[in-house]
């Protein structure tokens, strides 16, 4: 989890003055890109703890695929959202630069369904936030999540992080997004049954479901 952590912090410093340049571009919109950003919904989430009054961050994507170069098994287009008023006040800056508490909605699309340990099948999953994580800049952790789509999963991302992308990225569903999206996602718990995000026996080190990156 060390050496993971140090990669994708290697990738934020790489790629930051690409995310905030593309911020600049679009704070207008409060999505970044410059006019390019996803459709998301009006209101925030609301859940246990979650902010009362929300404002967007910004809006990411991320794939996952089957190893090096592999085919894409699922997207994840997702939306954060931070407290309204800490959000507007770094607002003429770069909406990235506000530190507080997080909620990420959006969409889980499974491209191919999980039928060995964990039952994932196929499709499109709402996915929303049980409760507030924490976000740093272009950073995001400890946020804990439900999917609800073909079956039911119960999900957690520890850590995670959002960088530039130029051109904009582009969902299955048509929508754009100026950020890209890398993180684990651990899936504790399928309605399908399985054995989700199992544990090494040895090292007691947990694997995610889906890694989603470029």
């Amino acid at each position: 989890m060390k050496n993971r952590k140090m990669r994708y912090l290697f990738y934020a410093f790489a790629t930051s003055m690409v995310a905030i340049m593309a911020t600049a571009c679009g704070n207008k919109d409060n999505g970044g890109g410059g006019g390019t950003v996803a459709v998301v919904p009006t209101i925030g989430v609301s859940c246990a703890g979650c902010p009362t009054s929300q404002s967007l961050v910004a809006s990411a994507l991320g794939t996952a695929t089957s190893g090096w170069g592999g085919q894409k098994q699922a997207e994840l287009s997702v939306q954060f959202f931070g407290e309204a008023t800490a959000v507007a006040a770094v607002q003429s800056s770069a909406a990235l630069y506000y530190s507080g508490p997080v909620v990420m909605s959006g969409t889980l699309r499974v491209l191919f369904p999980k039928t060995t340990g964990c039952n994932i099948p196929a499709g499109n999953y709402t996915v929303q936030s049980l409760a507030p994580g924490n976000w740093r800049g272009e950073q995001f952790d400890n946020l804990t999540l439900t999917a609800t789509g073909p079956v039911t999963l119960q999900m957690q991302i520890a850590y995670g992080f959002i960088s530039g992308a130029s051109p904009a990225l582009v969902d299955q569903a048509g929508a754009t997004f100026p950020y890209r999206v890398r993180t684990d996602v651990y899936v504790l718990s399928s309605s399908a049954g399985g054995i989700c995000s199992p544990a090494d026996p040895y090292t007691g080190r947990r694997y995610p479901e889906f890694y989603f990156d470029l």
